[in-house]
């Protein structure tokens, strides 16, 4: 008897990690592995969004997704990455990236979760939520540091959870009803 397994979320932009894992590039999967998505979610059972596809094990069945790629002409790096991410951890402090060696590919540790997501490579995060900031007429070089990156981490959340548009409709919300109620010191271009 087959058992219901929640394998794609198209709405996650990033996927939680866990001890030994390798996100592989979808695009990769479609193209390489013989049989496509449904094959390899069918024999592997990861967590994908629309661009990635997770596999995270404790033990040795992570080798065998590993020789599976391999076997059928994956390349590590540019359509997979391989890491033990409880290694990495160790390490580092809250909303600290972790370096990937990936280019398509970034880690980072949120609320003491580990999460991968893809990165197309024509901007750094930070630069495109200080781009979007800057057009709903936030002005992050008028504030305290610490005022904006938490200004900048909400918005990133917000994002997140209920997508770019809606965020910033909300930080300039607060914005707002932060400069009427003289709160914060937050200046407004």
């Amino acid at each position: 008897m087959n058992h219901l397994y929640l394998v794609h979320n198209r709405t996650r932009k990033k996927l939680p990690i866990a001890f030994n894992t390798i996100v592989i590039r979808n695009q990769a999967i479609r193209d390489k592995y013989p049989g496509g998505m449904a094959a390899f979610v069918e024999r592997h059972m990861p967590v994908c969004n629309e661009a990635i596809a997770v596999c995270c094990s404790m033990c040795e069945e992570i080798e065998e997704v590993y020789d599976d790629l391999v076997d059928n002409g994956f390349t590590r790096r540019e359509d997979f990455a391989y890491f033990d991410i409880s290694r990495e951890i160790i390490f580092l402090d809250e909303n600290d990236t972790i370096e990937s060696h990936v280019q398509w590919m970034r880690c980072a540790l949120e609320r003491g979760q580990p999460y991968v997501w893809y990165f197309d490579g024509t901007k750094s995060e930070s630069q495109v939520i200080q781009e979007r900031l800057e057009e709903a007429g936030i002005d992050p070089g008028a504030m305290e540091p610490e005022e904006y990156w938490g200004l900048r981490n909400r918005f990133k959340a917000m994002a997140d959870e209920i997508g770019t548009e809606a965020a910033l409709e909300a930080v300039k919300k607060e914005m707002v009803l932060g400069a009427q109620a003289g709160g914060g010191g937050t200046r407004r271009r």
